[in-house]
């Protein structure tokens, strides 16, 4: 799959909504809180300029063999610098919160699900409920209520991608490698189609910003009033989250028929069931 630059035009550019650019634009919003996702899989990402340059590379190597032949080169990181979901799935949160934005709906939160069933009963709390409130208000208000929408389709399209997301392609890339020795010095930092020196954590620090500039169309400037709200966002999180775990000690209470003091184990055992969600 073809991501985000990694060094051109700029670190992060991208104008594409599919991959991971995608996810980190709905979940820098607040509204995208699961991603299934197995973490130790290799996933398939190459950086744009590297496909770019590799077209412009290859195109020139047959130009100038002119053998007639079918030559294939494929530019891709699974066999030579794969990534895995696990390298960064501890840090993804840190990078929305260092580069927030100010338009976020909601305080921001992903949480990676290695099964596409605990992420369907997930998406039921976490993406419809949450979508279904939010269009309401977004409706009384006057504007365009597009999240439910948003978590349909996702839900719908799951079906089909399932076989992508929870399997292993890998697609070696020796005939690449050995077209980059045959480059000069000069035609090396200028078409660089080597990824050996790329590091998947500094590319999604540089893919948050990206995805902050240029899908979410967020100035630089704006990031200190965006960590502001961040901020803000966070108190009102945990807020409702206390009430809602408030909610079930209360309502359990009333199933058993006992005071809520005699029961007060209900708040950390939701508190749990709720984190395998």
């Amino acid at each position: 799959m073809i991501t985000a630059a990694w060094k051109e035009p700029v670190p992060g550019w991208t104008i594409s909504k599919n991959g991971p650019q995608g996810f980190l634009m709905g979940a820098s919003k607040g509204v995208i809180r699961r991603l299934p996702v197995a973490l130790d899989l290799v996933y398939d990402y190459i950086p744009v300029d590297v496909v770019v340059n590799q077209l412009i590379v290859v195109a020139e190597e047959i130009a100038r063999k002119q053998s007639g032949e079918l030559s294939i080169y494929h530019c891709t990181s699974s066999t030579y610098n794969p990534f895995r979901w696990s390298s960064v799935s501890k840090k993804v949160n840190g990078y929305l919160h260092k580069y927030p934005l100010k338009s976020a709906v909601w305080y921001p939160h992903l949480k990676f699900v290695q099964s596409l069933i605990l992420f369907k009963i997930s998406a039921i709390f976490f993406h419809f409920l949450p979508a279904y409130i939010l269009d309401g208000i977004t409706k009384v208000a006057g504007g365009r209520p597009i999240l439910v929408r948003l978590h349909t389709n996702v839900w719908e399209s799951l079906k089909r991608l399932e076989k992508f997301i929870f399997t292993e392609w890998k697609f070696h890339n020796a005939r690449t490698l050995e077209l980059n020795k045959t480059l000069s010095p000069m035609d090396k930092q200028l078409f660089n189609i080597d990824i050996v020196t790329l590091v998947w954590e500094d590319y999604f620090v540089n893919l948050t910003q990206g995805v902050r500039r240029y899908l979410n169309n967020e100035h630089p400037k704006s990031l200190q009033q965006a960590r502001k709200k961040d901020t803000y966002l966070l108190f009102v999180h945990l807020g409702v989250q206390l009430l809602i775990h408030c909610g079930f000690w209360w309502m359990a209470s009333c199933f058993v028929g006992l005071p809520m003091s005699k029961i007060p184990f209900v708040v950390p055992l939701s508190y749990v069931l709720w984190g395998f969600l």
